[in-house]
């Protein structure tokens, strides 16, 4: 490659790259909030050009200060002099993908110094191919909105911490990879003081699901993460400046109680289904039971007891045992005399004069089996 581009062409191609450099330099030493870890092209004061060094000798030592073969730098809270919080690793890994992904004419590379942290690295003579000016303008303006969130995002962050805290309901999520806002989990009234047991983890699980389901049905904002308890959780992304994280967190709220209370009735509707079950199986059973002693032994023994149907039938007025019907409405368990007997289901209407009441009308009582996880805490929290 070298021998086919020539002397002419190698010391082009040095050159493009030195500017190329030093031009990226001057652009980005306008921001505050970046923080300029390679030297300064141009020497002390930053005077001396690429081309003031081509146009007559300097000595070696001058020239490894005059021209920058690379520029390094990191987004870093303004003034910063130390190095960066963990967190900011993840702003700056963040930034580097965006840059990689939406400016690759300008290719930067991700690193990780000792005593600086994580930092953005351009190299011109390492490249394929040294960038244009348009290149870097381009790379400018992707850069520039990109800082505008990640300085909406740190700004936002304090005040979505301090929200998160004062909540009832919601709980911070540590998630150390995470470069967005943060995380939170929903948990259900009366569950903070509960040491979760595998159920009760798989059913906070499923509620927190859930909601990301219903809330990314709103806003892309929202995706599902998990924290390092290995449990799910709502997950905020990078923000603007203009986004309100009030009304955000107050969404998340607010679907997490409509998801709780469809819960609670769900548990209660089961509750009332399965008493309902055990109820009319009791009163059947007890029915069944009075047959037999209605009817008398004798019926019930084979062969003779077709003698004793032939010889003293029994009436059809009470032939039979009655049928079971839960209302699920008012919680009771009705026979079903009234729908064989007159062919007529439903509520009768006011004013109308109605069939007989059912012989049997038995309330379905509070259920007696040890309630659920959440049927304990929405009975602990309840008024008294």
């Amino acid at each position: 490659v070298l021998q086919k581009m020539g002397q002419s062409g190698i010391q082009q191609r040095i050159r493009e790259a030195f500017e190329s450099s030093e031009q990226l330099w001057r652009r980005l030493v306008k921001y505050p909030c970046l923080r300029m870890l390679s030297q300064q092209p141009g020497g002390e004061g930053g005077v001396i050009t690429v081309a003031d060094v081509i146009a007559k000798p300097v000595n070696t030592n001058l020239l490894f200060e005059v021209v920058a073969s690379a520029v390094v730098f990191q987004f870093v809270p303004e003034g910063c002099q130390d190095r960066v919080a963990p967190y900011y690793d993840k702003l700056n890994s963040w930034l580097g993908q965006i840059l990689q992904r939406d400016a690759p004419l300008v290719p930067v590379e991700l690193c990780e110094l000792e005593h600086s942290g994580v930092v953005l690295r351009f190299c011109p003579l390492e490249a394929v191919s040294v960038p244009t000016p348009a290149d870097t303008e381009t790379f400018i303006n992707c850069l520039d909105q990109q800082l505008e969130i990640l300085s909406a995002t740190v700004s936002h962050k304090e005040t979505f911490q301090r929200l998160v805290s004062a909540s009832s309901r919601l709980r911070l999520v540590e998630m150390p990879g995470w470069a967005g806002l943060g995380g939170v989990r929903y948990i259900p009234q009366g569950w903070e003081s509960l040491l979760l047991t595998d159920q009760a983890k798989e059913e906070l699980n499923r509620l927190n699901i859930q909601m990301v389901d219903r809330l990314r049905a709103t806003d892309a904002a929202f995706s599902l993460g998990e924290g390092t308890d290995g449990l799910a959780c709502v997950r905020f992304g990078m923000v603007t400046a203009d986004t309100d994280v009030t009304e955000l967190l107050g969404l998340v709220e607010s679907v997490g109680k409509q998801e709780e209370d469809s819960w609670k009735f769900i548990d209660t509707m089961a509750e009332v289904v399965k008493k309902g079950i055990e109820t009319a199986t009791l009163g059947l059973q007890r029915e069944n039971e009075e047959k037999l002693w209605q009817d008398g032994i004798l019926r019930q023994v084979p062969v003779f007891g077709s003698l004793v149907n032939w010889w003293s039938p029994n009436s059809k007025e009470g032939a039979g045992i009655k049928g079971r019907s839960l209302d699920l409405t008012a919680g009771v368990v009705a026979s079903t005399e009234n729908i064989y007997k007159y062919h007529m289901q439903g509520v009768t209407t006011l004013g109308a004069k109605g069939p007989p009441e059912p012989l049997v009308q038995t309330p379905v009582a509070g259920h007696s089996r040890t309630p659920s996880v959440s049927s304990q805490q929405s009975n602990a929290n309840s008024p008294h």
